[in-house]
C-alpha cells in the first residue's frame, strides 16, 4: 500500500484519518446506524478520497447519484462521511446535497 515510502506528515495524517474512521465506526455501531452493506466500507471510502483527485472525487459522487441503485444510499452517506473527515468540505457539501436528494427519490 505504500505505506513504507510515505513522509512523517503523510504518515501522521494516515493515522488520524484512520483513527477518525474507526471513531466514526464506533459511533455508528453505538447508535446502532452502522451499514449492513458489505460492498461499501469505510477503509474503501478513504482509499477512494485518498488516492483520487478532487475532479475525479466530484465525478464520483455524481455516479453514484445516477446510479440509484440498492446501496447508492448507503454509499453516499458513507462518501459524505469520509469527504467530511477528510476536509474535503466543498466535496463533503455537494456529496450531502446529493444525498438529500437520493433520499427524497427514496421516499417518492
Amino acid at each position: 500500500d505504500g505505506e513504507d515510502d510515505e513522509t512523517a506528515p503523510e504518515r501522521a495524517y494516515r493515522i488520524t484519518m484512520e483513527r477518525k474512521i474507526a471513531r466514526l465506526k464506533a459511533l455508528h455501531e453505538e447508535r446502532a446506524t452502522a451499514y449492513k452493506n458489505p460492498t461499501a466500507t469505510y477503509e474503501h471510502t478513504w482509499k477512494r478520497v485518498r488516492t483520487m483527485t478532487d475532479q475525479a472525487l466530484a465525478t464520483r459522487i455524481k455516479v453514484i447519484e445516477r446510479a440509484c441503485g440498492q446501496h447508492c444510499i448507503v454509499k453516499m452517506r458513507m462518501f459524505a462521511e469520509v469527504l467530511i473527515i477528510a476536509n474535503k468540505a466543498e466535496l463533503a457539501a455537494e456529496a450531502t446535497a446529493a444525498l438529500g436528494r437520493l433520499r427524497k427519490l427514496a421516499k417518492a
